[in-house]
């Protein structure tokens, strides 16, 4: 497959403002070698995503995560996250807690995997989860601002009742004390 061809681009129709790209890979009898981010290749052209172009990312973070895991569902009010799998399986849950977005409330699932190279962009204010699904996952995340702990993020109640997540499984999973006492989604105002 030529090197140059360009990455699929998918704009979310449940959530504005996120998008999920599928890159481009080479692959021979050595592996595989993609390009995970290049700003001036991947972001589209066009309104309404020009502003994504003055995106930077500053923190590079990894989660080495065994199945059963489900971490999340977190957000904060500056930071954009741009996700994938580097590793085995996991399902990305989002839920849009923007509260003057037209997608408000609303929520989306992505199946990742180190075979289907999918990586996500995540606006600020947006709920992120993941759940592993295969014996282990490698979950890699660029932030567009610094970690400063829990305390400067919401967490979001992953099962909470009012959403009815569509979570591909839901007993026996493996949870922080943060992620089983977080809020439910009318309690959390960003």
């Amino acid at each position: 497959m030529p090197v140059d061809m360009k990455p699929l681009v998918y704009e979310s129709k449940l959530i504005d403002g996120v998008i999920a790209y599928q890159p481009t890979k080479f692959e021979d009898d050595r592996g595989i070698n993609f390009t995970y981010w290049s700003q001036d290749q991947y972001l589209p052209k066009r309104k309404p995503f020009c502003l994504h172009k003055h995106i930077t990312f500053c923190q590079s973070k990894i989660s080495i995560s065994y199945k059963n895991v489900l971490r999340g569902l977190h957000t904060d009010k500056y930071t954009w996250k741009y996700i994938n799998c580097l590793y085995g399986e996991i399902q990305l849950i989002l839920v849009d807690g923007r509260k003057k977005s037209n997608t408000y409330g609303k929520h989306t699932s992505y199946y990742l995997t180190d075979k289907n190279l999918f990586c996500i962009l995540v606006p600020p204010k947006v709920f992120n989860a993941h759940l592993v699904l295969s014996n282990k996952a490698i979950f890699n995340y660029q932030w567009s601002e610094y970690y400063n702990g829990p305390e400067d993020q919401e967490t979001l109640f992953w099962n909470d009742p009012e959403l009815n997540l569509p979570w591909l499984k839901k007993e026996g999973l493996i949870l922080s004390d943060r992620d089983k006492n977080g809020k439910n989604f009318k309690d959390i105002n960003l």
